[in-house]
């Protein structure tokens, strides 16, 4: 995209449009500063220039516009005005300004040059012509401060007070480099709120057919300074919200000194195809008459926010600054005067703690003004953006040499030390060997053990109920005689039928014993059982009814049992249900150990089984247990190859694993090996067996993968 200017390109830096130094620290010519400083006049002379693209009206024949429209532009009815506010802002303050005689304090208020919207030098200088009523114990002077010029002109003229826009005052905000601060923000009636004040609008003749923003791209622009919010930034903004580079979306940028006359007579004489204007500046052209709008319209238009036709989000308008060493006394008059004045005077008012971040978000997207920097690839660009970050990496490559030596030193010095060690180790040698040999004893010692524990441990249950099965026995032979003696034919009937049972029981018990025996000598020899299609609803339910023989039918009606239908693993059945077993066991020994005064659904121990996902059974074992804390947990779920597991209470050393008493003899404890067991079953059949806490409920959960039907 090419930029232009109607200015010679003398003096200014090769930069980009969209740089902000263009307009903050470049060095235009001097024809250009002048130019600057007398805008007012020289757009009060232009008002009266003939031209085939505007269409000015005499003092006589313009029309009066209406009291709203006048009201709320706030701009000169008619040319002649034009000239009196230029000859007002030459002549009142300059007067007052040269009486040497006026004993009253001296005010100074500069006005940047950068004033995009040509009617609001008008609107700044009623502004301070009503201070100057309003505050009549100062003396007023006006001076115009070039952009350009702007740190090195306040430092040498010192002004008290700056009329700025909101782009200038955020970038003396992040860059700090004018020691000001804003004490007012101007609001124009028009607008919903002071932070969403100004804007920008993509003008076109309506005879061209342009209706949207994209049927823009490519096409030649116009537009005033490149720095200004309400001019270039705010369109450039926009271009950008949609996704497009807003130097790359127009074919060329002609940017001119100011959007009237010069931006919209381009646009109206066909140079260009599109002018960026401020908001509210075509509506106040057409009502004073100095600019025909019967072929313009505006693109991409939005509502809400404005009372103007505009085509970008809405920004802060101008601030006053107040410079640091401006009298207190004079900022505290002017600020309460500013915030005094009325918008019915002239269309505006004045209001304090407006948000300027909209301005610093456009302007850090673009990368212009503060954020320039961000686009500058030199050298000298790349080292101030990344300062901090290359001194750092400088100190850290300091720091890696210095540490290079000292690793040197620990290097030489660790050598010795090994060679030290070398011969310490040859001493040492023989001492590991011995270590390792009694080692080994003490390992076949630890699997004799084990082994023993084992059978001991499996086998107490089937024996505990052949004892039950004997008791029986023996009171249902007595039955069984009195029967006989008496002649009650039922009751011999019935006895009989009680010692085939206790017979059959006795029978299985005896069977169950063997295949134990079998199981653990297999399980000495490493040999894997065999394995077929095992129900978990016929596992649980012989678990319930080895545990009934046990404990008792009470006990084994205090447990519920909820398991899907359809539940089939692979493993051998007889494993598994002394898994089960043992998970019920310590279940019903914790709930049973329980305070007197527990309710009886809070004793109830849960058995569920469940599909959790599609190749996985997950069956839980849930109990109640108020005393496990999740460090214990932790350790019980760590604990997988201790013979014993027994895991004590800090404060009441219980041991939580089964729920008993650390204090009690082995004989009620145990050997503690079922949780050993346990986890030896469920790796044997690739399951996993995990330990959780669940409010005041620890739960057994095994892992079991499903067993898959057979393809038909």
């Amino acid at each position: 995209m090419a930029f232009q200017s109607d200015t010679p390109a003398r003096g200014y830096p090769r930069k980009r449009p969209l740089d902000y130094r263009y307009a903050m620290s470049g060095k235009p010519p001097k024809f250009v500063r002048r130019a600057a400083r007398a805008f007012v006049v020289l757009l009060a002379l232009v008002a009266f220039a003939p031209s085939p693209a505007l269409v000015f009206a005499s003092s006589a024949s313009m029309p009066t516009p209406t009291s709203t429209d006048s009201a709320s532009i706030s701009a000169p009815t008619s040319a002649p005005d034009l000239v009196t506010s230029a000859s007002h802002v030459a002549g009142t303050f300059g007067k007052a300004a040269n009486d040497a005689s006026d004993p009253r304090p001296m005010l100074t208020v500069a006005l940047l040059d950068t004033l995009i919207n040509p009617f609001d030098s008008f609107d700044l200088y009623r502004t301070i012509r009503h201070l100057e009523k309003a505050l009549p114990q100062y003396r007023w002077r006006t001076m115009t401060v070039s952009a350009a010029e702007a740190r090195e002109t306040i430092e040498r003229d010192r002004p008290d007070f700056l009329f700025a826009p909101s782009g200038f005052v955020v970038t003396v905000g992040v860059e700090q480099s004018i020691s000001a601060f804003r004490i007012a923000t101007r609001k124009t009636r028009l607008a919903d709120k002071a932070e969403a004040s100004v804007g920008s609008a993509f003008v076109v003749r309506t005879s061209d057919g342009f209706r949207t923003l994209e049927a823009l791209r490519g096409r030649a622009a116009g537009a005033s300074l490149p720095s200004g919010v309400e001019s270039w930034l705010a369109a450039a903004g926009e271009i950008a919200e949609t996704g497009a580079d807003p130097e790359r979306f127009f074919s060329r940028v002609d940017f001119r000194n100011n959007a009237y006359p010069d931006v919209i007579s381009s646009l109206l004489a066909g140079k260009i195809d599109v002018a960026v204007l401020p908001a509210c500046l075509l509506e106040t052209l057409v009502s004073q008459g100095l600019a025909d709008g019967s072929d313009l319209t505006v693109v991409h238009e939005k509502s809400g926010g404005l009372d103007c036709r505009h085509s970008t989000a809405l920004y802060p308008d101008v601030s006053l600054l107040a410079m640091v060493w401006a009298p207190e006394r004079a900022v505290r008059d002017v600020t309460v005067e500013l915030l005094s004045l009325a918008p019915s005077d002239d269309g505006f008012e004045w209001l304090t703690n407006v948000s300027f971040a909209s301005v610093r978000s456009l302007m850090y997207r673009l990368q212009v003004g503060p954020y320039a920097y961000l686009r500058d690839m030199s050298f000298s660009g790349i080292v101030s953006r990344w300062k901090k970050e290359i001194l750092a990496a400088l100190a850290l490559l300091l720091l890696l040499v210095a540490n290079e030596f000292r690793l040197q030193a620990l290097v030489r010095r660790r050598t010795q030390e090994l060679r030290d060690a070398a011969l310490e180790q040859r001493k040492t040698a023989e001492e590991a060997a011995k270590a390792r040999a009694r080692l080994a004893l003490f390992e076949r010692r630890s699997v004799a053990q084990q082994m023993s524990g084992m059978i001991a441990h499996e086998v107490n249950g089937p024996i505990g109920a052949v004892r039950t099965y004997g008791v029986v026995l023996k009171m249902a032979a007595v039955a069984l005689r009195k029967g006989r003696e008496t002649g009650d034919i039922e009751a011999v009937r019935r006895y009989e039928a009680a010692l085939e049972e206790a017979a059959s029981g006795i029978e299985h018990e005896a069977v169950r014993i063997a295949d134990i025996v079998a199981r653990v000598r297999a399980h000495a020899k490493h040999e894997a059982g065999r394995r077929e299609p095992c129900a978990i609803a016929t596992i649980v339910e012989k678990s319930l009814r080895v545990l009934g023989t046990e404990c008792g039918p009470e006990d084994a009606a205090c447990i519920d049992v909820t398991i899907e239908p359809g539940l089939t693993v692979s493993g051998d059945a007889l494993e598994l249900e002394i898994l089960v077993l043992n998970l019920l066991r310590n279940a019903l020994r914790v709930a049973g150990e329980l305070p007197a005064g527990t309710s009886e659904p809070e004793r109830r121990v849960s058995v569920r089984a469940r599909r959790v996902e599609t190749n996985t059974i997950r069956l839980e074992v849930a109990n109640p247990c108020p005393n496990l804390s999740d460090r214990l947990v932790e350790r019980l779920n760590r604990r997988t190859t201790e013979l014993s597991v027994e895991i004590c209470d800090e404060s009441d050393g219980a041991d939580t694993t089964a729920g008993s008493d650390a204090r009690a003899t082995p004989a009620q404890r145990g050997l503690g090996l079922g949780l050993s067991i346990c986890r030896g079953i469920a790796e044997s059949h690739c399951a996993a067996l995990r330990f959780e806490r669940r409010d005041d409920r620890v739960v057994a959960v095994v892992e079991f993968a499903a067993l898959r039907a057979p393809s038909p």
